[in-house]
């Protein structure tokens, strides 16, 4: 069976991440406190909840993965620390935009150690729920961006709700 996803797909994946994040948040540092806090109605109400989510998800992901081999990029001060999954690690709009321009700089770094041989490797793990998982790592990592686009579809429709026009959605000019 062919591999899921090749490292050139994770290195797009990666790039697309990191610009299209950058390009949303010139939207999401304009928000007032009121946009920023006010609860939209979803399931993480707020777009603050949204980016709150996304940056503690994608820390713990890269520590998951991170038991695959030693990788330089894990030895950066913010993986240090034990974080639940549903940890509230930002305070504010400026403190969430330099860590997730940190944060993003630091996946891009990351994806772009990964060799071949790693997307091939299994990794066992234990869920949120506390459930052994054996998981195909080129899986995981798709996995990674994908709740990235899911979740930044998420805050285009708060976005949108709040009065603000955007676009993260294409893929297009990055392949």
């Amino acid at each position: 069976m062919p591999p899921l996803a090749t490292t050139s797909t994770i290195k797009l994946l990666a790039r697309y991440n990191e610009t299209v994040n950058a390009a949303m948040n010139k939207t999401i540092a304009r928000l007032a406190d009121q946009e920023w806090t006010g609860n939209l109605g979803g399931f993480h109400p707020s777009v603050k909840a949204l980016c709150a989510h996304l940056y503690v998800c994608d820390l713990n992901w890269m520590k998951r993965l991170g038991d695959v081999r030693p990788f330089r990029t894990l030895s950066h001060r913010c993986f240090a620390a034990h974080h639940p999954w549903d940890a509230v690690l930002i305070e504010d709009v400026d403190d969430y935009l330099t860590r997730r321009r940190e944060l993003d700089a630091l996946l891009t770094e990351f994806v772009g150690e990964f060799e071949e041989e790693d997307l091939d490797a299994r990794l066992r793990y234990i869920d949120w729920r506390g459930t052994l998982q054996d998981r195909d790592v080129a899986g995981l990592l798709l996995h990674l961006f994908h709740h990235q686009t899911h979740h930044r579809g998420m805050i285009s429709v708060y976005l949108e709700i709040l009065g603000h026009d955007n676009e993260f959605s294409s893929l297009v000019p990055y392949v």
